[in-house]
């Protein structure tokens, strides 16, 4: 049987988590599936939310970075590190579930 990550993870624990992480370390962090859908989000910059993720034409650049992130993931790198167009350090894990890959933990949107 095929799942998605969001009918793996109870998305409401895993955010209230990601927020408590926030708190404690004050690093950002998000997890998405892999289709690129956010699930839970924590502590981004608010360059990215209230502005890249809304505009268009940057919209277009942080796909971009997800995306790439992704790819190296699934080429079989344990993480991946990624420098986007707009000047953002991201970094990211995959998720595995049962040995299966289902989604990726990203930390990151570092100056």
């Amino acid at each position: 049987m095929h799942y998605t990550l969001s009918e793996l993870i109870d998305v409401d624990e895993v955010q209230e988590l990601a927020d408590r992480l926030y708190e404690v370390t004050g690093m950002s962090n998000a997890v998405l599936d892999l289709d690129g859908n956010i699930l839970t989000c924590s502590g981004w910059q608010s360059a990215c939310t209230e502005f890249h993720r809304k505009n268009p034409e940057t919209e277009k650049m942080c796909l971009e970075s997800d995306s790439t992130i992704a790819n190296k993931i699934l080429s079989g790198d344990k993480y991946a590190i990624y420098i986007c167009k707009l000047g953002l350090v991201n970094a990211a894990i995959k998720i595995v579930i049962e040995g299966k890959h289902v989604g990726n933990i990203f930390a990151g949107q570092f100056f």
